[in-house]
């Protein structure tokens, strides 16, 4: 049996969600996810921390903001930042967006048809990109985020929540001149 341990915003050491069932259970409630509400107890912890570990892993590495404690488990709490609707995320705050998220996931995880990248994956999952121009030849490179993609649903709940937690790819110009 998994048991939860939630992330409550102050770097819990050994946490494995960002939230617990009854959260899950609101949204799912919202979204008339009767799957999710008929599922056991076990199944539906395993399936959240599948999400939390998954988000965290695909998206962490875009999130906006430091993290908090370098003891902490999860990569949130961050500190404090601006969402790009221009909304202050507070330091030691576990976003509603993240949580929203990981229930989003989680479902996927439970229904079989998770997809957690964009339809259009090299436009929307840019990692880093490089141009350079020297000794007359132009180069470009372009590195993506590894594609998490189980089943056939496309563009999921997941990206939407997150958009606004999420640094913007970044883009690399360089110039040599020789």
């Amino acid at each position: 049996m998994i048991t939860l341990v939630i992330e409550d915003g102050s770097g819990v050491t050994d946490a494995n969600s960002y939230i617990d069932i009854t959260y899950a259970d609101t949204i799912a409630t919202l979204n008339d996810e009767d799957n999710w509400l008929d599922c056991n107890v076990d199944d539906k912890n395993k399936a959240i921390v599948k999400a939390t570990q998954l988000v965290d892993t695909l998206y962490g590495p875009r999130y906006k903001g430091s993290i908090l404690n370098s003891s902490q488990s999860l990569l949130y709490p961050r500190g404090s930042f601006m969402s790009t609707t221009g909304r202050l995320i507070n330091a030691g705050t576990i976003p509603k967006e993240l949580k929203n998220a990981i229930a989003y996931a989680a479902f996927g995880f439970f229904n079989g048809d998770l997809t957690m990248i964009e339809d259009n994956f090299e436009d929307a999952n840019i990692k880093k990109e490089s141009f350079g121009v020297g000794s007359g030849a132009y180069t470009e490179s372009i590195e993506y985020y590894e594609k998490v993609s189980e089943g056939s649903v496309s563009k999921s709940r997941v990206v939407l929540e997150l958009r606004t937690l999420l640094n913007a790819p970044s883009i690399q110009f360089n110039v040599v001149r020789g």
